[in-house]
């Protein structure tokens, strides 16, 4: 189904036909990012799975004499439109068509489909060493709204056991018992972060859908029988076949209000590591806000160092 068109390029509705030539242009992107990882048919999200998680998705493709040039993805949900978000989950234009015009007729596609949507802001995250790419975006009204910092431990073996004070212990998430509380203490621990989206359960049953989600990986701290505190390990055996990196990824990491300032965020990150090293994996990654200077700082005494700069841009609709 055509969405729009310009002089020879047409802008439509992503088939599974176009499967092959997506994944080949996203694939190109490698040489722009290293945070970037192939595309693999089991990597697209299910259809089944998106209806039952309410999940609003389109992929849209920019196709110039019957080959697909470009294309778009966006998306949101219940929880995010709550915030009126719409997030665009990937961009990419083949290295040979940059600058041809068929970015921007994308992203037009994009912005009438999420105004569509009813959003009030679309919102993409971009390496800040991309320059090309901050450029484009702010030639199309997107402006910076925030800065992240990718930190990574590579040195795993350095650092102490982790070690719970008081009655305080770890637990691993448990499949079909711990989803409620698990909700219950992402909402509490990240209610105060920049532009949160309080979780669902149908969300968070999609994490736990990932290939790279391990439930011996998420830990809880347990006082008594309530859960304070929380890590998730990202481990994904392909991605790291595929880069040669071998570094588990933190997903999310929280501790509940009442419970701060008692050095709990360390000690989950000494647990983290300690799951890394059983992976066989050597090192560690995180994302943290580049205005949290607290965490960072936290982070960097522990042998954290900054690998990079994620920026995200936001344009109201």
């Amino acid at each position: 189904m055509e969405i729009m068109s310009s002089s020879a390029v047409q802008i439509r509705k992503f088939t599974i036909g176009d499967l092959p030539r997506v994944a080949e242009i996203r694939n190109a992107s490698l040489a722009i990012s290293p945070d970037f990882y192939s595309m693999t048919v089991d990597r697209i999200r299910s259809t089944g799975l998106a209806s039952e998680l309410q999940l609003t998705s389109e992929i849209l493709v920019a196709e110039r004499d019957g080959m697909v040039r470009g294309y778009i993805h966006i998306y949101t949900a219940p929880h995010l439109m709550d915030l009126g978000r719409i997030n665009i989950d990937a961009f990419h234009v083949h290295p040979e068509e940059r600058r041809s015009g068929i970015g921007a007729l994308l992203l037009d596609a994009a912005e009438l489909k999420a105004r569509e949507w009813k959003g009030r802001y679309m919102s993409i995250a971009i390496p800040a060493a991309v320059e090309s790419s901050q450029a484009f975006l702010g030639k199309h009204e997107f402006q910076r709204v925030r800065k992240f910092w990718k930190l990574r431990h590579a040195e795993l073996g350095s650092l102490p056991t982790s070690e719970l004070p008081g009655n305080l212990r770890f637990r691993s998430f448990r499949r079909g018992m711990d989803e409620a509380a698990y909700v219950e203490l992402l909402n509490a621990t990240f209610a105060d972060h920049w532009d949160f989206a309080p979780v669902t359960r149908p969300a968070l049953e999609e994490w736990n859908q990932r290939p790279d989600f391990d439930p011996r990986g998420c830990f809880f701290v347990v006082d008594g029988e309530r859960e304070i505190a929380h890590i998730t390990v990202l481990v994904d055996p392909q991605r790291y076949e595929e880069t040669q990196d071998a570094a588990a990824r933190v997903f999310e990491l929280g501790v509940h209000p009442d419970y701060r300032g008692k050095g709990l965020g360390y000690q989950l990150l000494l647990k983290a590591a300690e799951f890394s090293q059983a992976q066989e994996l050597s090192a560690l990654e995180l994302v943290v806000d580049g205005q949290n200077d607290a965490a960072k700082g936290m982070y960097e005494r522990m042998g954290f160092q900054e690998k990079r700069a994620i920026l995200v841009f936001h344009k109201a609709l």
